[in-house]
């Protein structure tokens, strides 16, 4: 609805109006420190340090005012239950004696007491939950894992003042702001498979071991986070390689 004020903005139209001035701030910076960050572009291990901090230091600045998202809806409720159990070394609990009670959307009663998800995000709450305290570390963690993998990805593809500029680009989709960061049900690991992927490819004549180990992980991460896209994705490596 429009606020009130002259020109009848409403919330939407401020939030477009202010991500035109950062993409106008963006091309001005470039221009006044296109020299420096042309140096940084070609310190590959500081550039994915950079993409990787950058995102968990951006969301930790906000906490003050946007704090700890807590788990809302079906989706993140069924993931925390796959990461609790899954903490608890089990991968799948025991059918509760009143289980008619406690029916959810996206968690069975029967035969086990469970998540419908695969295993993939429910691995990252855990080691969230198990180091740090909290499923959402975990969460966030990924979310830095992800934007130095679109960085890692694109480095292969393109020059290395691009791919540095596309890091950026990935800070500000996927980093603080982005829906998979401020919630449960992930995104992030199964983005990061992809850019596994699709980076080990261009590299595979120069280093082909280092580019097996890498697609293979990638290939796993997609498996045990979305089996569909798995699919998809091996057909885009078999495509790759008949081409």
């Amino acid at each position: 609805l429009p606020l009130r004020n002259p020109i009848g903005f409403g919330v939407s139209d401020f939030v477009e109006l202010a991500l035109a001035l950062l993409l106008c701030g963006l091309l001005f910076g470039w221009a006044y420190f296109g020299g420096w960050l042309r140096k940084l572009a070609e310190h590959e291990r500081w550039c994915l340090l950079l993409m990787g901090a950058l995102p968990i230091a951006l969301r930790l600045i906000l906490l003050p005012r946007c704090p700890v998202p807590i788990p809302a809806g079906a989706d993140d409720f069924g993931y925390v239950l796959l990461a609790d159990t899954l903490r608890h070394f089990r991968l799948a609990n025991p059918t509760h004696p009143l289980s008619q009670f406690f029916e959810a959307v996206f968690i069975i009663q029967h035969p086990t007491y469970s998540a419908i998800y695969p295993l993939g995000q429910g691995i990252v709450l855990a080691l969230g939950l198990i180091l740090f305290g909290s499923f959402w570390a975990g969460v966030l963690i990924s979310s830095g894992i992800l934007c130095a993998a679109c960085y890692w990805m694109l480095r292969a593809w393109m020059s290395a003042g691009w791919a540095l500029l596309g890091g950026f680009v990935a800070v500000m989709t996927f980093g603080p702001l982005c829906q998979w960061t401020n919630s449960y049900w992930g995104g992030d690991l199964s983005a990061t498979a992809g850019c596994l992927v699709f980076g080990a490819l261009p590299r595979w004549k120069e280093r082909p071991r280092l580019a097996a180990v890498v697609l293979g992980i990638g290939l796993a991460l997609q498996l045990l986070t979305r089996p569909f896209e798995f699919l998809i994705l091996c057909a885009a490596v078999v495509l790759y390689f008949a081409c």
